[in-house]
């Protein structure tokens, strides 16, 4: 008789289908969690729990909810004991990249493993597989947004008019205030800076909205 798998076990399979399925090797998976490749093996084979900040972690990286890894199994993981308490209770992770060119290219390469994570932050509020924070480098929208000010971005969601988005724009990642010209469309929209010395850029058919501003914070006021 076969004994049944162990929660340790189940979780495991579910990480390891989950890599699988995005084409991670173990490695890969290691550099973005910044973890060691024989600590992933460790999961994966049921022999050790994730802590909650890596399975965190891993949703994020994966766009998975954590909720389904952790679907039944909650009870039984100890050091994960009452961990849905937990996680509502805690503030979310996203991936944080040092750029916006940096962010706007993990969306597009789907956080692929040569995307560069620099760090992970905390949301206030739950946030969707995919989304991401990065940091403003560019000064076009001084005074409001200052250098080293982190923006929590909402991928691929549809923008509103006055949305601050961030978008792709003949080849380059810029992060604006999205004007549209017609409705359903990017095509003639207007991304406005908001400090004058930067020019208005319009959108063509070819541009694109990458994601919508859900949270702004600033380190920098004094």
């Amino acid at each position: 008789m076969t004994d049944r798998p162990t929660p340790l076990e189940i979780l495991g399979g579910r990480i390891r289908e989950v890599r699988l399925k995005s084409n991670f090797s173990q490695t890969d998976l290691a550099r973005l969690l910044g973890v060691a490749k024989q600590t992933i093996s460790q999961w994966e084979l049921g022999r050790s729990p994730p802590m909650i900040t890596n399975l965190i972690k891993f949703s994020a990286v994966m766009g998975v909810d954590i909720k389904d890894l952790l679907s039944e199994l909650s009870d039984d993981l100890s050091p994960l004991d009452s961990v849905f308490k937990r996680l509502s209770a805690a503030s979310q992770l996203l991936p944080l990249f040092g750029s916006e060119e940096k962010g706007g290219q993990a969306i597009m390469d789907g956080l692929t493993p040569s995307t560069e994570v620099d760090e992970y932050v905390s949301t206030s509020s739950m946030h969707q597989p995919g989304d991401i924070a990065f940091f403003i480098t560019s000064r076009a929208n001084e005074p409001r947004f200052c250098v080293r000010d982190i923006v929590k971005l909402r991928a691929r969601e549809r923008p509103e008019p006055g949305n601050f988005v961030l978008a792709s724009v003949g080849g380059k990642i810029v992060f604006r205030r999205w004007l549209p010209k017609h409705e359903g469309t990017n095509s003639g929209a207007i991304l406005k800076a908001e400090n004058p010395a930067y020019p208005d850029i319009e959108m063509t058919d070819d541009d694109c909205v990458l994601g919508v501003m859900s949270e702004h914070t600033s380190f920098n006021r004094s």
